[in-house]
Order: C-alpha cells, then structure tokens, then sequence
C-alpha cells in the first residue's frame, strides 16, 4: 500500500530535533552541507534561540568593513539594481555581502520587516555570528547554497530563505557573496542562475578595473565577446598577466588560480605589443599552443578606469563615460548634426533597428516637439512613390482624392522625415528628390505653387549606396547629399551591449522574466542574421510559451525557444563553454533540490515541480540530459 511521504517541513523538523538532542542525523533529511553548517554554528557556541539579526548597527563599523571595497561596491550596486527590476517586486531582496560576512548594500522592501532588518547594510551573517544562512554558508563553503527555512540554525531566521553565490576577484579570491533573501518557504533554484550570472559580470568588470595596460577579452565564439560568459585577462605593462576571471582561468590553465605572473606571450604564443597592434572593437583570432582557437579583443584602458581601480573620488563618472556604447556616441553625433540641417544616413543590415535609431535620434534633438513621419521606399509602388512623398493637387490622377493630398514632406512640416530603403528609390524619382533636398520646396504633383518645408531628413538603408553609385543605380549627386553625417549600426552579433538589449526586451515586455543561464549562453551565441528583429521575436515567443504553463514572472529555459530557433542553434560548431566550475555547481546543487522534492513526492513528478515552483520540463532540464521523461510519469 502506497504511503505518502514525510513533507519537506517535517524532515527538517525531524533533523533538527535528532541534531540539537545529540543524535545521529537520518541521511537525506537535510543536505549535507546544510548539516556541516549546522556543527560549525554549534561549535561557535551560538544557541538557536541566540537573537542576532536585528541588533543595532555602529557607523564606524560599516565604514571599516566597506574600507578598500569600493570598487566591488561600484561594481556591484548597478548590477544588484538591473537584477532587481528583473524580479516579482515586493518579494525579494538582494544584497551584497562582503567576505568577512558584513552586508555592505542590500536592495528591495518586502512586506516582512524582519528581512528587512536582518539585511541592513552593517549587519554580519557570517556563520559565526548568525550560524547557518544563506550567505554564511556560501562563505564557509566557497560554494553556491540555498537555505531554507528550519535550515537556518537561528530561529529567528526559520521564516526566511535564501540563494547565495560566491564572489571572486581578478585574482580568484572570493570577496564575498551575492545574496537573494525571500520571506517565505521556498527553494528559489530559479534565482541561481541569475545571481551566478550577475557574479560573474562583476568579477568581469573588477578584471577590467586593474591597472593594466591591456585587457584581453575572448571566447571560443566571437559571439560571447561583451558578455559575461568571456574571458578576460589584464595585462601588465611587462607583459605579465595581472587578474583574471575564473572564465579565464577555466580556459587556459583548467581552472588554476596561477596565472597571475606568466607572460603573454608564454600562456598566448603573441607578445603583448603583437596584441596591442591595430586595438580596435573587431575581433581577432587567436591560435593557442595547443591548439585551441579562440576569438579575442584587446581593450586599452583609460586614465578613467584607472582612478575608479585606485579607488579615488570621482571616477565613477570618467569610468561610465569611457564604456559608453558607439551607440549612445553615435546617436549624440546625429542629434548634433540634425541641429545644423545636415542631412544623416543610417546603414545596417535589416532588423539592427535603423528606424529605432533614427526615432531615437529626433526625440533628442531640438525637433522633438515636431512631427515624426517615415517613409519606407520600397513599400510604396513605383508609380505613386511620388504623390506619397510630395502630394498631389486635385483631379492629378484618376482615383486622386477630391481636394488633393498632402505629402510626407508636407506632414514632417517642423519636424523630422525618415527616407527608409532609401536605395529602393526608383531611378527616375532620385533628381525630384535631390532638387527638394537643395531648395526645400515642394510642389505637389498636378501643378501648383511650390510650398517651402522645414525638415530634417534622416535616410536609412541595408544596400551599399556606394556600389549602386558604381552600377548607375543611384545617383551620385544625390548620394552625396544625403550622406552629411554616416551611421553604420553593427548587427547585433557584433553587439557588446548584447546582454543589454536583451534585458531591455524583456523588461520591456514587463512580468519580470529572465533567462537561464543555458538558454541565455545559447541565445548569445547564436549569430542572428534576423539581428534585434529576430532577437525580438524569439524572446517574446519565449515568454508566450513560459506563460501557456502557467508561470508569470519566471525563467525563460531552452525548451521555451522556439523549435526552428533550437534547431539552427543545434547546427552551429559546439562549445565547451569555458571557466564552468560555478556553474556546474549550481546543476549539482539544482539537482540535488530537484531529487529530494521528487522524494518528497514519491516520484510524483507533477507535485514535485509545483512545490518549486516550476514547470515539469523545467524540472527535467535540471535533472540532466539522462533523465527522460517515462510514458507513464504519474500526473
């Protein structure tokens, strides 16, 4: 006869009562690494009815603790603050914590004050002082952790959960840990992939702050360089390495933390005045020793990033300007240019958002006020192009309305005309055009008097203008008088703003959803030919099909991307992804979560994937690729 099985609350109540009363704990009611902290906390002498956490908190301390850590804390805030905004509001809270466990900033208000309190900037939850915790734990272990509940050693801390990810500096020292807090029972596997994300983009970027001469980015895939699955090396004026991140080091020396000191050249087979030739944004390839082919960039620093390394008052603001994106440049260029009526030309391959850009750029220009009007050239038929750009008086044409029409150019009056697919314009049409771009004058087609405009025109296009200039396809002169100011938008595989845009898709769909890391690594390793376009649609396909299974807010996996997207993304060259010690020990530990929940369920695998809070294909994706789902799984 089939019994139901000993819920999760109980187990750890029964593990809890044989732990304080000195006998041997069943195995599999708590995980080990809980158990281990449970004896360190008793042998600090702390007793579980010890009140800790909301104790008050001296100045002077925090300021001691936070002392030499400002980088990591410049790092850290802006990345804690975009995590935020990715999560359900109200019932998280994030924090930074350092290596000797002090909270040195935390983010969010839940409805529990205690959590609250408990993560106030100064407080020490290391596991001397507060025992078993989320953080506490993560510390003495060097390990990701999830503390639930009676997990925690202190009572007062039962009604909690938390998900922890170590920190490591450019010399792989941990420096403390990113912290996920909730005031309910929860196992919150689904977060570990996002702080394990967030962790390594700030390892990556306390990499780039040493002072160095050079920063070597690179991945196996060129697509990866910018994110924060890249390896970065910083290198030293004598050409010696100075920090690395564990991606880094994962791909070099397996994993070693002893790269600081070796030579470029020795590690590379290229010295670093070869590396620092021709530094630019392309990628180059590089060839190892031993074979392994990669694809790398070479960044220079800036006195900027050096400041912001020393530490020194008012460098946060050099550092951002020195890493703002060719974009953001670019669109300040083409406001400035707008101003003084010189004409802009935007080119890119289809989907990299051209009409975004060019939207973008009115908006911040002296003409944001006017009206907004595009036009895309090769939509409109060859034979009434002209009437829909210029208008046309009445009686023009059979079918004309009655009292005529006015023209784009008209409707752009004060304000901005897009000219999308400018290189679709046909040939006859180009001197009419040319002739309103010098005078500023239209007349409507069907006679009339001409009519003066005030626009600022902004044209777009995928073609090479210039080729077409050579095959007697466009004219030169006209050519020549709409390229005033050039923008070339990279496609998104060139991207190093990638993450960025991705999470501004998502946020902008709203609900709070985020990527795995599995399908995040897939999704920027993919080359896009569609480019934001593409990226676009793939995302929200995403987020409808996580929403059919009931989840809103949650993670978005592979299985959630669409079939023909997997497919294209299967055929691409494999990768073994480098520096994956981190992440393989959030799969270790997922899996463990996921089998005592099945446990718990008597294998009942619908239950269990409701008690996590996820979905069953979720729940099979961390089990593994061995698990497969049986014809009978019980529902």
């Amino acid at each position: 006869m089939r019994t139901d099985p000993m819920p999760r609350d109980q187990r750890r109540s029964l593990a809890r009562r044989c732990f304080l009363e000195g006998e041997p704990v069943p195995e599999g009611l708590v995980s080990a690494s809980v158990l281990r902290s449970w004896e360190r906390s008793r042998h600090y002498g702390l007793s579980v009815g010890d009140k800790v956490l909301h104790g008050p908190i001296r100045a002077p301390d925090l300021r001691d603790a936070r002392a030499g850590l400002q980088a990591l804390l410049n790092i850290a805030v802006p990345e804690l603050g975009r995590l935020h905004e990715a999560l359900p509001h109200g019932q998280w809270m994030l924090a930074c914590i350092s290596d000797a466990g002090v909270v040195l900033t935390s983010i969010g208000r839940v409805k529990a004050g205690e959590l609250s309190s408990g993560l106030r900037a100064g407080n020490r939850l290391h596991e001397p002082a507060a025992g078993t915790t989320g953080p506490g734990c993560a510390l003495a272990e060097r390990r990701p952790v999830i503390i639930s509940a009676g997990e925690h050693y202190l009572d007062e801390a039962s009604r909690f959960s938390c998900a922890a990810v170590p920190l490591f500096d450019h010399l792989g020292r941990m420096v403390g840990v990113l912290n996920a807090s909730s005031s309910s029972d929860c196992r919150p596997i689904q977060l570990l992939d996002a702080l394990v994300l967030s962790s390594k983009a700030i390892q990556r970027e306390l990499v780039r702050h040493q002072t160095a001469a050079a920063y070597l980015h690179f991945h196996a895939r060129a697509d990866m360089l910018g994110t924060p699955l890249e390896g970065v090396l910083a290198i030293g004026p004598d050409g010696e390495i100075v920090g690395a991140n564990d991606d880094a080091r994962g791909a070099l020396r397996e994993g070693a933390a002893d790269l600081e000191g070796l030579a470029v050249e020795a590690l590379l087979g290229c010295s670093l005045a070869r590396l620092l030739d021709g530094v630019g944004d392309a990628p180059r390839r590089l060839v190892l020793g031993n074979g392994l082919c990669l694809h790398a960039r070479v960044e220079r620093p800036r006195k900027a990033r050096l400041a912001l390394a020393a530490g020194r008052p008012g460098a946060d603001r050099g550092a951002a300007e020195e890493t703002e994106p060719a974009i953001s440049r670019a669109l300040r260029h083409v406001t400035h240019a707008m101003q003084r009526q010189l004409p802009v030309l935007i080119q890119g391959e289809t989907g990299t958002g051209k009409e975004v850009f060019a939207r973008a750029s009115h908006a911040a220009s002296a003409r944001a006020q006017g009206p907004f009007v595009a036009v895309n050239c090769s939509a409109i038929p060859a034979d009434l192009i002209e009437a829909e750009l210029f208008g046309y008086e009445d009686g023009a044409f059979t079918g004309a309305r009655r009292g005529g029409a006015s023209g784009r150019f008209e409707q752009a009056h004060g304000g901005t005309v897009l000219l999308d697919e400018i290189g679709d314009m046909p040939l006859a049409l180009q001197p009419k055009l040319l002739r309103v771009l010098q005078e500023r004058r239209i007349a409507r087609l069907g006679g009339g008097a001409e009519r003066p405009i005030d626009v600022a025109v902004v044209c777009a296009t995928h073609l090479d203008l210039e080729a077409l200039v050579a095959q007697k396809r466009f004219r030169e002169d006209l050519y020549y008088r709409i390229n005033g100011v050039r923008v070339s938008l990279p496609p998104l595989r060139e991207r190093a703003d990638f993450p960025q845009i991705v999470a501004h898709i998502l946020q902008r769909e709203g609900g709070g959803f985020q990527l795995s890391d599995d399908a995040f690594a897939i999704i920027a390793a993919f080359s896009w030919p569609g480019n934001i376009r593409q990226l676009d649609t793939v995302l929200r396909f995403a987020i409808t099909a996580l929403e059919c299974e009931g989840e809103r807010g949650g993670i978005i996996e592979i299985d959630h991307l669409p079939d023909d997207f997997r497919a294209a993304a299967r055929r691409a060259p494999g990768l073994s992804a480098p520096g994956a010690r981190l992440t393989q020990e959030v799969s270790s530990l997922e899996r463990g979560i996921v089998r005592e929940a099945l446990a718990a369920r008597d294998g009942n695998r619908t239950h269990a994937a409701r008690d996590l809070g996820i979905s069953r294909a979720t729940l099979y994706r961390k089990l593994g690729p061995a698990v497969r789902r049986p014809p009978d799984d019980p529902v």
